[in-house]
């Protein structure tokens, strides 16, 4: 579920990003955030999860600041 949530966060932040971008007429910003999360979304229907790698790798970096 929490992971579910991680990622339904990074998709709506690349598609709020875009929106954004678009709505300031900043076109080539809005394209690159779309195609960013056209390229996760593709990425996923083939079997990896761009979002769960990214989510992985922040656990991993959170569970060495508590270390050290």
């Amino acid at each position: 579920m929490e992971l579910q949530r991680f990622n339904n966060i990074l998709a709506v932040i690349f598609l709020t990003l875009s929106l954004g971008a678009f709505a300031l007429s900043w076109s080539v910003a809005g394209s690159v955030f779309a195609l960013m999360l056209l390229a996760a979304s593709g990425a996923a229907l083939l079997g990896y999860c761009v979002g769960c790698t990214i989510y992985f790798q922040y656990k991993q970096f959170a569970a060495r600041r508590r270390i050290g």
